[in-house]
């Protein structure tokens, strides 16, 4: 399977050790305006153990086969709007969601307003 080059280009890294494809995703929590950024080689088992431990729906906006070092990358570039140090959740909005929408995405409405309707 050959990746979107536009993809593959925002995940530019280093010389990291190349580790085995799996997905990299975003993952909304509904009602709060948070997005998890992860990677995980199951996606189907990872999005499960997400929906068990999440207090609050969650909504998959993008998922794209690639490394692990892509959610590397993907950490660095959105650190500014990371919600807790060294977590994998950020804020939905600015470039996030800008980087979602980019993708082919469309994010309706910001999280709390989608809920309340």
């Amino acid at each position: 399977m050959k990746l979107d080059p536009n993809f593959e280009t925002d995940f530019r890294l280093s010389r990291i050790q190349p580790r085995p494809y799996g997905h990299v995703y975003f993952v909304e929590a509904i009602g709060t305006g948070r997005v998890k950024i992860g990677w995980s080689k199951d996606i189907h088992a990872r999005m499960n153990q997400i929906r068990t431990g999440c207090p609050v729906e969650i909504a998959v906006l993008l998922t794209k086969r690639a490394r692990q070092s892509a959610e590397f990358a993907l950490h660095r570039r959105f650190a500014d709007q990371r919600v807790w140090t060294n977590r994998e959740w950020f804020t939905l909005e600015g470039p996030i969601r800008e980087f979602i929408q980019s993708r082919g995405r469309t994010i309706l409405a910001p999280a709390r307003e989608a809920v309340s309707q």
